[in-house]
């Protein structure tokens, strides 16, 4: 075979397969943006808004991309073929099929895993520098989507033409479901955790899993890039507040900066979710989803503001081992077993959690905290060496520094009837 006169085919095949890494890559980008992602870019310039605009559209663009790249695999598939039909009229059999075995691996590798894997490194940059390309892509294909959407509709109804909505499953279902999966060799310790927290977003409140408002930092706006500059923090998110009082407005979310280069970032920012402190956490992932924010601020019944909650904190407490935020800043549990009926909490563990771990009904109190319910008793700041009695229950505190986390021994006096 003429290897010289095949020259411009493998010149095509490659910049076929560049488009069709291209369109691979954009796919990967566009769709791995969030909601986050696509309200920062909204708040930037004209090519920022292309994006958010053409994905208005997510099924169109979508379609567009697979049938491009559809047809170019194709031509580059007829390519390849053409040049392993050729090396096997010439004879070199086994050449051909390792041809046609090789660019089949770089086809798949070179034009779909790779480009997709930088794509959704920085997938704010690429969504940005395809846009424009996409959506001339987009106008060109509109004319057959109306025939794909058919094919589409037709091919679903034909494969799966019986499917029906799942039953709907009671949280008590789920539970009994989680706590028979215990026994179950297939779930490790860790996801059975993870299972059970989720299971009990129903039944938490805000309050057991929100982080102190001071503990994410707070700017008054105007926000500048110099500002962050000057200070360091490992969460995601800063909080701005009111420009007239310390009250917290908005959050922003610092990744979503990567492709805006406005001067005021406080303009970039999210308003906030504001949620009363006995408010389960599930409601407030429900709210946070409707709105498409990320951070809930909440507030006591005086309206201030006491604590913070983002969804990063949620996802990182189901996920982590860790049964609560209550273990402040260290990796201390905020409830330890000292001895048989005696354990060893934190001033700041809730009394919901105190009497579910200890298995004891508590009265009702408008204290949130055991910090709360001592200081409720003794009528003054609590000190070391105070002891008190709440309910069933013996409090004897045996840290309680100005400054730091109180610890406090808890005994069970007396045992309600079952």
């Amino acid at each position: 075979m003429d290897w010289l006169a095949t020259l411009p085919i493998f010149a095509a095949i490659a910049v076929l397969m560049l488009f069709s890494a291209f369109f691979s890559a954009s796919e990967a980008a566009l769709f791995y943006l969030r909601d986050r992602d696509l309200r920062q870019l909204g708040r930037g310039g004209p090519r920022q808004i292309a994006v958010v605009t053409l994905l208005q559209s997510p099924e169109r663009v979508l379609s567009a991309i697979l049938f491009c790249n559809l047809l170019v695999n194709m031509a580059t598939f007829a390519l390849t073929s053409m040049i392993s039909l050729r090396l096997e009229e010439s004879g070199q059999t086994v050449t051909a099929v390792a041809f046609a075995v090789g660019s089949l691996f770089a086809i798949i590798f070179f034009s779909e895993m790779l480009p997709k894997c930088i794509a959704v490194l920085t997938p704010q940059s690429f969504a940005v520098f395809c846009a424009t390309p996409i959506s001339i892509a987009v106008r060109l294909v509109s004319p057959l989507l109306p025939a794909l959407n058919a094919v589409n509709t037709v091919t679903m109804r034909l494969i799966w033409p019986g499917m029906q909505s799942e039953p709907y499953l009671a949280l008590s279902d789920l539970e009994r479901a989680v706590r028979m999966s215990g026994s179950d060799t297939t779930l490790d310790r860790n996801q059975q955790r993870a299972l059970e927290h989720i299971v009990a977003l129903a039944d938490r409140r805000i309050d057991e899993w929100m982080r102190p408002s001071g503990s994410l930092p707070r700017f008054s706006p105007p926000l500048t890039l110099e500002q962050l500059r000057e200070r360091s923090w490992e969460s995601p998110y800063v909080l701005i507040s009111e420009p007239d009082s310390d009250e917290i407005a908005k959050s922003l979310w610092l990744p979503g900066l990567a492709t805006n280069r406005q001067k005021r970032l406080d303009t970039l920012a999210d308003p906030v979710v504001y949620v009363p402190w006995c408010t389960s956490v599930a409601t407030v992932i429900e709210r946070l989803r409707k709105e498409n924010l990320q951070v809930a601020a909440v507030v006591n019944e005086h309206g201030q503001t006491i604590g913070v909650l983002t969804l990063d904190d949620i996802f990182d407490t189901i996920f982590t081992t860790a049964a609560s935020r209550e273990a402040d800043d260290t990796d201390e549990p905020s409830i330890r077993v000292v001895e048989s009926g005696q354990w060893e909490v934190s001033g700041l563990t809730s009394l919901r959690m105190l009497g579910r771990e200890l298995g004891v009904r508590l009265p009702e109190s408008r204290n949130v905290t055991v910090r709360g319910v001592i200081q409720e008793v003794l009528q003054r700041i609590a000190r070391s060496g105070d002891t008190c009695q709440w309910g069933p229950l013996d409090f004897a505190v045996t840290d309680a520094p100005l400054r730091g986390r109180m610890r406090v021994l808890v005994r069970i006096r007396e045992v309600e009837d079952r």
